[in-house]
């Protein structure tokens, strides 16, 4: 149908075989109804837009097509709305998908979080975790500060990184331990299934299932396979040391459990233990364990911030 004839008949200008025509043609099908609905509520607006007066006084085709303009007119407007308020949304959303919310793991802690992609993430204790509430764009990319364990959820057309003050840890779907303490000297990263691509100031390093990599801060790196599963329990609240020094295992418990342990007594730093302790019963519990291989007294300052081994 000839979009001058339907606004002559919404204008009442129609002859009886013009109104008859159009009848029988909106009565056709849905769709012609439902163009006959639209195009009247579009003619509806230009009259509003236009001078009464003026339409009175003119020819029927040309007050039809003085209407279809300001129709015409109406539907730009309507459009360019509906398109700026679309993009106002989608700006919106990628703005949002971009916010980075934070999670602070305080000592003695573990949290597990699932992100946006169904990607599960263990934290430890001390550790600052950053990552968007939604994943936009080509890739997944996610900050850390501390120890992690990761269970990638799998896509190659998105690759799934890791941020650190050290180096950046990039997969596609794998499951792997990550150690990233800022104030550490050391980048652990540990892969027990799939492959990863660890970035270290310009070298790239892929690693294997059962691998651990070792970089740090003077530059050396170490790549040896995981023969101690143990030390990757913390996320079932064990700390679990083996064959270590004493001062490295005060500097385990210090990462777990926050406290600050000056060892006052030099002679502890000959003893080596293999232990697990839980980590729920707190620090005093665990140096008491190791009070029955060595003699030391613990002593802690009023704040109870600072333990004194004696």
């Amino acid at each position: 149908m000839d979009i001058l004839q339907l606004y002559i008949f919404f204008a009442g200008k129609a002859s009886e075989k013009q109104k008859l025509a159009i009848k029988q043609w909106a009565e056709s099908s849905p769709e012609n109804y439902d163009t006959l609905c639209r195009e009247k509520q579009m003619y509806d607006a230009g009259i509003l837009l236009a001078n009464e007066d003026l339409i009175s006084n003119q020819d029927e085709k040309t007050m039809a097509l003085r209407v279809v303009n300001y129709a015409v007119r109406i539907a730009a407007i309507m459009l360019l709305a509906i398109t700026s308020f679309t993009i106002y949304k989608y700006q919106a959303l990628v703005r949002n998908s971009y916010l980075m919310q934070t999670v602070n793991v305080p000592a003695g802690q573990r949290i597990n979080l699932i992100l946006a992609d169904s990607t599960s993430v263990w934290l430890n204790s001390n550790t600052k975790f950053s990552y968007p509430t939604a994943f936009a764009g080509n890739q997944r990319i996610v900050e850390l500060d501390g120890e992690a364990y990761f269970e990638v959820s799998p896509n190659k057309k998105r690759p799934f990184s890791v941020h650190t003050s050290k180096g950046d840890v990039r997969v596609l779907g794998t499951h792997f331990n990550l150690e990233a303490y800022s104030n550490a000297d050391v980048l652990k990263t540990s892969l027990f299934e799939g492959k990863v691509q660890v970035r270290l100031k310009g070298n790239n390093i892929y690693l294997k299932p059962d691998q651990m990599l070792l970089s740090y801060t003077n530059g050396k790196m170490y790549l040896k396979d995981i023969v101690d599963y143990d030390q990757f329990r913390w996320r079932e609240g064990l700390i679990c040391v083996k064959n270590a020094k004493f001062k490295d295992v005060m500097e385990t418990f210090t990462k777990y459990f926050g406290d600050s342990i000056v060892i006052q007594n030099k002679k502890l730093e000959k003893y080596k233990y293999t232990g697990k302790f839980r980590q729920s019963r707190g620090i005093l519990s665990a140096l008491k364990l190791l009070q029955r291989d060595s003699h030391f007294t613990i002593e802690q300052d009023e704040e109870h911030q600072i333990i004194y081994l004696k």
